[in-house]
């Protein structure tokens, strides 16, 4: 019994950085429309920067496959290699966290919420303490990103 409590307390000693649930973690922005609109336009945003569009994941249909259901819910796997590069060359394992992820899932009354990684949060995550500078401009990018996919046509 002193094994499991003392196990327990382990668990929730863990730092900031060892969890991922943290609010500041997360960058969240609402959108009125539905899902796919809301990631079409969140596509579009991220082509028009000139970044690059890996995948788009469609959680809800995938689990239609398997004969589940799931509310709307779709990622977004998308970068820019000249500013990843640069946080792997600081700590080669924040690839595992690259290239960026944005989800859009169902949010209330029919509309959406697009949420991401805070770059900063991802970059302390791997101790990587410098590069203000582009953590700065990443992070501003993300927000206009959100900020033109959120936005009604």
């Amino acid at each position: 019994m002193r094994f499991v409590v003392l196990f327990l307390l382990s668990l929730t000693a863990c730092t900031p950085d060892q969890t991922s649930m943290d609010t500041d973690v997360w960058m969240k922005f609402e959108s009125a429309d539905p899902v796919e609109q809301t990631m079409d336009r969140l596509e579009e945003a991220i082509r028009s920067q000139g970044l690059t569009v890996f995948t788009r994941i469609d959680h809800a249909a995938n689990a239609a496959g398997a004969g589940l259901e799931l509310a709307p819910n779709q990622v977004l796997i998308f970068g820019n290699p000249k500013a990843g590069t640069q946080l792997m060359n600081v700590d080669p394992d924040v690839g595992l966290d690259l290239p960026m992820r944005a989800l859009v899932r169902a949010g209330e009354g029919g509309g959406s919420v697009i949420v991401m990684h805070d770059p900063a949060a991802v970059a302390t995550r791997y101790g990587i303490r410098t590069l203000d500078a582009l953590l700065g401009k990443m992070r501003s990018t993300l927000r206009g990103l959100a900020k033109a996919a959120a936005e009604s046509a």
